[in-house]
Formats: structure tokens, sequence, C-alpha cells
């Protein structure tokens, strides 16, 4: 028989039996949606838990291995730069980036801005090296790196033993000397008198309302072509080079010198407990989880606005003020310093719970309160600065995680914790668990298409027979069944997977409306893939088929005699 006359004859035959197959469609429909849902959802929610921001498969957090209580206690090794690289040559890491916790109390004091009033919190964090974050894109002038190296601080001192000679210890700034006259400093610079640093040569005009460039002239505006007026008449010239320097009245130069953080320019702090200088505020990056759980928990408890994706971009730039060494929890730290730290932008590199800094902030600040006795630090503590307390590693998959916690654990070091795959592998498992439920709707429904087969198979018995004495063969008759149930399963898979979809967008509307705000809350917690639509359908017509081959070879095995034969 052609392959157009079976198809008249199926288009023919589901026309008339159409009441039956539409009740044996209903199974169908209702087994593709419920698969088709609970699968994309399966894939939503592990899209949703594994990504970068909460839960990434790929990322590994290497620690030095601790210490056995109950047994003897293993011998401490600290993750140095030899181990970094030595992690970074291995050829399924992707990237690698130390870190150094704090190891000090600390208090941050800000925020009038944006919650009415000054909030005081415990100032806890990391520190991780600039080049890092160095492909991540910063609000301009705002940058993530070292300024106190770049600022060229002096050694802190008490004593002229602890300079090297012939510097001495300046008792205004604390720090060792570096010039006693100008004869002293390079080409282009003089020896500051006070803190006895050399500083560039810069000129001020401090009377004039209008900016001058350091020849003299008058800077104007690239635009207008108009001289520039001053906002701060005062120190205007010094902090058109450089927000770190004032103007001083009596000699008419910049100076970096201060007293208070008054005297020095935007983003920038007097240390007026030791080098008496003006210093760029500490960088400091925050993760999205922090805002996440502001969102999600702090601000609606206390009415406070939540911070989106623009509200978040204009707090860059907040500075707040940090007293490190200072706590409310434990004892108080001796010569406890402040300074001031800098909101410079979100990165997923930077620690869940606190502000990430430059590592070498955090080097010097682990050293400065490390233990010390009168022979200097104690040997026990300078592990604390000079070795790092974790490295993040990032593997190119999955799949090479085992293998590099393997590798890891042979440097003598551990994987701080494998949750991310503990909650892949549940996610998996009540997957799987819905997925048998679907399919156990589907089984109960091809059981039923083969039960109204049956019953179709009977009453076009005579039919049958006809067809077979005019020439049909028995792969015919099976052609033309099987092919009434492709038409049957394709029809009611489709139904089955748009009515899934369509029950995914409402569960979406109905969270985003009327569920409260959490942690990381998806736009959607779905995610129908190019094979959950395909498999859907398929899974439609193929248990069509599976309910109708036992009918349909039944059907196919009538002899023409015994068929139109009277029942």
């Amino acid at each position: 028989m052609h392959l157009a006359k079976i198809t008249r004859l199926i288009v023919q035959n589901i026309r008339r039996n159409l009441g039956h197959f539409s009740m044996s469609a209903v199974g169908i429909i209702i087994g593709i949606a419920s698969l088709s849902f609970f699968v994309a959802l399966r894939n939503g929610v592990k899209v949703w838990i594994h990504s970068e921001d909460i839960l990434p498969l790929n990322k590994i957090e290497v620690v030095p291995k601790k210490t056995s209580i109950d047994g003897p206690i293993e011998k401490f090794k600290p993750i140095n730069d030899d181990a970094v690289q030595r992690m970074l040559k291995r050829p399924e890491v992707v990237a690698a980036y130390p870190k150094m916790k704090f190891q000090f109390p600390g208090l941050a004091r800000g925020g009038r801005s944006l919650f009415g009033q000054d909030i005081q919190i415990e100032f806890i964090g990391d520190g991780i090296a600039p080049t890092l974050v160095a492909d991540e894109k910063f609000k301009k002038p705002l940058a993530f790196k070292d300024y106190w190296v770049e600022e060229n601080p002096k050694r802190g001192c008490k004593m002229d033993k602890e300079c090297s000679s012939p510097t001495t210890c300046n008792k205004f700034s604390s720090s060792c000397t570096e010039c006693e006259k100008d004869s002293d400093c390079p080409t282009a610079k003089r020896c500051e008198p006070k803190v006895k640093m050399c500083i560039p040569v810069l000129r001020c005009w401090p009377q004039d309302p209008h900016l001058k460039k350091q020849d003299g002239t008058y800077a104007k505006g690239p635009k207008t072509g108009k001289r520039i007026r001053k906002k701060n008449r005062l120190h205007g010239d010094c902090w058109a080079v450089g927000n770190r320097f004032r103007c001083d009245k009596k000699t008419r130069q910049c100076t970096n010198q201060c007293s208070s953080d008054s005297q020095c320019g935007r983003y920038y702090y007097c240390d007026v407990k030791a080098t008496h200088t003006c210093y760029h505020a500490v960088p400091a990056l925050v993760s999205k989880y922090i805002i996440e759980m502001y969102n999600g928990n702090i601000a609606p408890g206390r009415n406070w606005p939540q911070i989106n994706n623009f509200v978040a971009s204009q707090f860059f730039g907040l500075v707040f003020t940090a007293a490190i060494g200072d706590s409310v929890m434990g004892a108080k730290r001796q010569n406890v310093r402040v300074r001031h730290i800098q909101l410079v932008g979100i990165s997923r590199k930077a620690i869940n719970l606190g502000l990430t800094v430059p590592i070498g902030y955090v080097k010097r600040w682990n050293r400065a309160f490390a233990l010390r006795d009168d022979k200097g630090i104690l040997p026990s503590e300078e592990f604390k600065f000079s070795t790092y307390s974790s490295v993040v590693i990032w593997v190119r998959s999955k799949s090479d995680v085992s293998s590099f916690t393997h590798f890891a654990k042979k440097l003598g070091f551990e994987q701080q914790d494998s949750s991310a795959e503990m909650v892949g592998n549940f996610i998996d498992f009540v997957g799987l668990l819905l997925g048998i439920v679907s399919l156990v709707i589907l089984i109960i429904s091809a059981l039923n298409i083969a039960h109204t087969y049956y019953m179709i198979i009977a009453d076009r018995r005579r039919e049958i027979g006809v067809m077979r004495a005019v020439g049909a063969n028995r792969w015919d008759i099976r052609i033309l069944f099987i092919g009434e149930a492709s038409v049957l399963g394709l029809v009611g898979g489709s139904i089955g997977l748009a009515l899934g979809r369509s029950l995914a967008y409402f569960v979406d509307f109905i969270s985003s409306v009327y569920v409260a705000k959490f942690m990381f809350k998806p736009k959607t917690y779905f995610d129908f893939t190019w094979w959950v639509w395909v498999g859907a359908i398929s899974f439609g017509v193929l248990f069509c088929f599976l309910g109708t081959i036992f009918p349909a070879n039944r059907a196919a095995k009538m002899e023409p005699a015994h068929a139109l034969v009277v029942q």
C-alpha cells in the first residue's frame, strides 16, 4: 500500500475515532506535562545553585590541612607562593588566586548616606592580589590596587635603632627619616621639613580663585576655553596634581604633610598616628553574596532600602572609617590604626561575608598586629603574614575536580568543603524521583492506549478483513495502527509540553509577585533546554508506540476469512 493511501486512512480513522483518541491522549498530555515540568525544574535549580555567585561546580578552595585533636598533631604545612605556582601548572587549572585573611580585629563605621545614620560593624575580610581582578571593570577613577606602595610610605619606628643607618626616627611622624635637607633628595624633589621625606616640588597660588598649571599659566576648560575656577581656593592647585597634596600658605608649595583628614583631598585620609601624610583610601571589593543577604535578610527587617544594580553602582566610591585593631567582641589591640576604606566594585572573587582588599595591605596589617616579645615577632606568628590562608582554584570542568583534589592532598593540603557537589547530587536525586513519577504516569497512559486500541480493533474487525482481502499485507495493517498512535503521541506530547511550559511560567509569576525576596532569588526556576523539548515530544510518541505495538500485531495476524465472519 502506498504511503499516500496509508496517510489518508490514518487521517480518516483519527477523525472517526476522535473521541476514543482524545480520552487516550489525556494521560499522555498529563504525563508529558509533568515530565517536562519536573525535568526543567531540576535543570533550572541546578543552573541557579551552581551559578558563579552561589556554588559553582568547577571552583575549589584549597586550605592548609587541619591538625588532629584526637591523634598525633600533623605537621602544619602552609600555602606559599611555591605551592600556588605548582597548582597553576596543573593542566586542569584555569585560574588560581591566593587569599590572606585578616588576623586581627577591627571596627568599621559609616553608611550615613545610605541608612540615614552611621552604623558600626566588625571589620572582617581578606586580601587578594590586584592582578587577579585586572580583567574586571571598575567605575573610573576607582581602581583596585595597593596605593600604599605607590605612595611610598616610610617605615614606622619608635626609636632610632629601628631605622637603618644613617637615618633616624622622626618623632613627629613616628617614621624613619629619608632626608635632612633638599640636597639629599633627587632632582625635582625637595625635603619636607617636618616629616623628613622627599616629595615632588609643586607650586600653589592660594590667593588666586582660578586654577593654575605648574608653569604659572592659567588652566582652561577643553570645551569652553575659559579659566577653570577652583572649588577650593587654598588647595585647588595642589589637588589638581594629586589629592594627597595640600597648599602651604607660607611657602606657597604643595606638601603631603597633614594633621587631619580635612587637609587631604577626596578619597584620601591623614595618617595622624604615624607619618602625618595623606594617603589614598584602601580600595575594597564586596561580593554579590553580601548584597543579596542584605536585600533578603537585613533590609526587610529594618525597613532599609533595597540595593539593586543601579543603586549599587552609586555606592562605588563610598568611603567609611575602619579602626584596625579595635573590637566590640574581644580585646582591643595596642596601636589601633584608623584607615579609610573605599568601595570600588563587586566581584565574585571577593569574600562572601566581609571586604576584600589588595593583599599587600593585609600582609602589612597582619605583620603589625603579630604577637611579639623582646626579640621581635614570635616565630609561631610569622605564618600570618608570610603564607596564605587559602587558594581558590577554578578548574576547566566538574570532571577535573576529583583529579585536582587528589593532587592537592598529595601536596599536603585539603579541600575546604564539597557542598557544591553534595547539593548537585541531592538535586539530581530529587529530580530522578520526580522523573520516575512522570514515567509511571506515562506507563499507565500506554496501558490505557493499548486497552483503547484493543477495543478499536474489535470494532474494526470486518474493516481489517476487507483490507486484507483487497491486498493489504500484515505490515500495512501494522503501519496503519502505529501511524495513528504516532500522530496521537505527537499531538499529545506537544500539548503536554505546552501545558508544562505554561505551568512553569505561572510558577515564576507567582514567585515574582507573592514570594518575598531572598538571597539570589532567580527570575526563573526552570530551564527548558532544547533536549527537554525534543525529549518530551519523543517520549509522547514512544509511549504511544509501546501502547499500540501489541494490538497492531494482533490486528496484522488476522486472517481475512476469519475477520470477515460475523461474530
